[in-house]
């Protein structure tokens, strides 16, 4: 999983994605909390490659697994990247969606905060870099 995310952020999206599909297929049939995150890095690397619609739907993928993770603070921290990727992408309605459900979260404020903060860390970063720098 780290290796996809370094070779995102090095650009090698082919290999990033060939990474992150080898442990999607590995994990299939399974719910958890990293195949989630395999599935948000996928998409990342699809869209580097230009294959939108495949990126779109890995990252619904995840979306959609992210209400029934098993790990609590792993539900804010993917809705948080979550919200930061649509915003990257442009597609502010969605991303206002994912900040709702963190709003309806039962952390504390400062946690959430925590999470919201990460999410601008990491949109700045990808903005100022001119590509999408995760985690």
């Amino acid at each position: 999983f780290c290796y996809g995310i370094f070779l995102n952020h090095k650009e090698y999206y082919d290999l990033a994605y060939k990474t992150l599909s080898t442990l999607i297929e590995e994990t299939r049939g399974e719910t958890s909390d990293e195949r989630t995150g395999y599935f948000i890095v996928s998409s990342v690397a699809l869209r580097g490659l230009g294959n939108n619609y495949e990126a779109d739907r890995h990252f619904e993928n995840a979306c959609l697994s992210i209400p029934m993770l098993k790990n609590i603070f792993n539900m804010g921290l993917y809705s948080g990247i979550a919200a930061s990727l649509l915003r990257i992408w442009e597609r502010y309605e969605e991303a206002q969606e994912w900040e709702e459900f963190l709003n309806r979260m039962s952390f504390p404020e400062k946690t959430i905060e925590l999470f919201r903060e990460r999410g601008r860390r990491m949109l700045e970063r990808s903005m100022s870099l001119n590509r999408v720098f995760l985690f």
